[in-house]
């Protein structure tokens, strides 16, 4: 991530923060029926995708374009997470995880615990104490719960629960 171009790890979070719906819920609605034919696609994107639900007010034409005409819904939502992130200056060395050292930030009961270097699953650790959790009792009602998955098993078509963006998940917000 660091480099001539990007020097100093300067993110900026102010560039997430008025962002309103997942790039999975606007990718469906770019690639659905009501996008319309490429001049009304090339709209959305330029009149709502980026300012009003990405809160991106200087998309370039080459930036809406791109969205605009992209097919293939992973490539979209790839498309929309970089324009997303090099705006917030998170830089993602892969797709995947990355054995980099991150931050932590705590308060509270215990935090003075959390300081120093931790192996990440020792953080799952002091949550599950703290939190004074019954992981064996909460694995049980996992097991003995008869959930169906009405997904299709497509990995890269499925990238977690499309509903999300509901009003009723996010009551503050109108």
């Amino acid at each position: 991530q660091l480099g001539p171009e990007y020097p100093e790890y300067l993110w900026n979070p102010f560039a997430l923060e008025p962002v309103k719906h997942s790039i999975e819920y606007i990718s469906a609605q770019l690639l659905g029926p009501a996008a319309g034919d490429s001049a009304e696609r090339y709209r959305l994107v330029r009149d709502t995708v980026f300012p009003e639900w990405l809160g991106i007010v200087n998309a370039t034409h080459e930036e809406i374009l791109d969205v605009a005409q992209e097919s293939d819904s992973v490539r979209l939502r790839q498309r929309l997470s970089t324009i997303t992130s090099d705006r917030a200056q998170l830089g993602w060395a892969t797709h995947g995880h990355s054995a980099v050292d991150v931050n932590l930030y705590a308060y509270g009961k215990d935090a003075h615990l959390l300081r120093g270097n931790h192996e990440n699953t020792d953080i799952g650790d002091f949550i599950v104490q703290t939190l004074g959790l019954d992981l064996d009792q909460v694995s049980t009602l996992i097991k003995n719960d008869r959930v169906v998955q009405n997904t299709p098993a497509v990995k890269q078509e499925w990238l977690g629960r499309r509903d999300l963006d509901a009003p009723e998940h996010h009551p503050h917000m109108h």
